[in-house]
This record gives C-alpha cells, structure tokens and sequence, in this order.
C-alpha cells in the first residue's frame, strides 16, 4: 500500500512544478528570440529538460495521489 501524499509533499511539489513549468516557458522563449544556431540548440535542450523534468513531477503526482492516473 502506498504512503499517501501528505500537504507539505503537496506543496513542495507544486513550487517544484511551478519552477519546472517557468524554466521551460523561459527557455523557449530565448530559443524563439536568439538567432545564434548554437544557443539556440542549447536552449532547445534546456527546455526540453525542463519540461521532461515536470512532466516526472506531474505523472509521479497523478501515480501516487488516489485520484486516479495510472497505479
């Protein structure tokens, strides 16, 4: 049986997920406004990350909340 996701993990993982989520928009918005290929890449990868890093967040949010999502 799974611990249940108490507040405090609640709120941890929503400033974590905040941060993730505003990391990314940032990094995209640079890879748009630079016109250097090499930063560009390299905030395309970043933002990517970012992403990739809040979408672990969310799934492992959804797996463990008892709301439904996969078990």
């Amino acid at each position: 049986m799974k611990n249940p996701i108490t507040t405090k993990d609640l709120s941890a993982l929503h400033e974590l997920m905040v941060y993730e989520q505003w990391a990314s928009t940032k990094f995209k918005m640079l890879e748009e406004l630079t016109e250097d290929t090499a930063l560009k890449t390299m905030f395309k990868n970043i933002c990517l990350k970012h992403g990739s890093h809040f979408d672990s967040l969310y799934n492992y949010l959804t797996s463990n909340s008892g709301l439904g999502g996969a078990k």
